[in-house]
């Protein structure tokens, strides 16, 4: 049986460029897969075949939109502890295993409580894990590159919401909306799974690496953000960065000033 741990550490250490990067890596290939299948842009494809084929309304898809969206409100919180306790990449690999079945079943629905049934669940993900997850994970990983890092995942899920409704349009034209949907399943098992539970455990700070440095064995002073006048070393920064939880959040005002922000 294979030891995950040592294989992640090996990787690490062969690797010539900071293991951060596998991890954006990781989040393109989950944007290009489990983050596109139940997006507006790609459901919006599949109406127009499966109204004609099972002569469903439009306003039947646009409840089961709304439905998944509401029950991402109120599982986000639970999700948000799970991300604490068990790490993005758990959450990450489990939602995109979720996403890939619920996509392969959606291939097999004739009724159309068939399809809320799974539609909702695979929305619910789509709002709730995936889009809390992939940030989490890249800002685990990174202090001064943070910025960049989330930039390419934002890219990549713009990238993945373009490219998908296109492809599954070429295989709805050359075969029928059904291998479409099968097809979409297949991609996020091969893109989104695996990966996402063999290279996303933990982070930085669990694993004890310093994102700030810029070359192997070199120790280069910085300043933690959002701590100013601590200044932090390769051993250091890990341990500064941990005060910051949801309590000590909680306490100040920018926390409370987010939430009117448009996400």
């Amino acid at each position: 049986m294979i030891n995950v741990a040592a294989w992640r550490t090996g990787l690490s250490h062969a690797l010539p460029f900071y293991y951060g990067w596998v991890i954006v890596g990781n989040g393109v290939a989950v944007s290009l897969s489990t983050r596109t299948v139940m997006a507006v842009a790609t459901l919006s494809v599949f109406v127009v075949p499966m109204t004609q084929s099972l002569g469903w309304s439009v306003g039947m898809f646009s409840g089961a939109v709304s439905l998944g969206g509401l029950a991402a409100v109120f599982v986000s919180p639970i999700v948000g502890r799970w991300l604490d306790k068990y790490g993005a990449g758990v959450i990450l690999g489990a939602g995109s295993l979720a996403t890939g079945a619920v996509a392969i079943g959606l291939a097999f629905v004739a009724h159309p409580l068939a399809f809320y049934f799974l539609y909702v669940p695979g929305r619910m993900i789509f709002a709730g894990p995936m889009e809390m997850g992939l940030p989490t994970a890249i800002s685990n990983w990174f202090i001064r590159r943070r910025p960049m890092g989330l930039a390419v995942d934002a890219i990549a899920k713009g990238a993945g919401l373009a490219i998908a409704p296109w492809a599954m349009q070429l295989i709805i034209t050359g075969h029928d909306w059904r291998t479409a949907w099968i097809a979409l399943g297949i991609l996020t098992f091969a893109l989104g799974v695996l990966p996402s539970l063999l290279r996303w455990r933990g982070g930085r700070r669990i694993w004890g690496w310093n994102p700030t440095r810029r070359r192997r064995g070199k120790t280069r002073p910085t300043r933690i953000p959002g701590l100013p006048g601590v200044p932090a070393t390769r051993s250091a920064s890990p341990k500064s960065t941990s005060r910051w939880g949801r309590r000590c959040a909680r306490g100040r005002s920018g926390y409370w000033r987010s939430f009117p922000a448009p996400g």
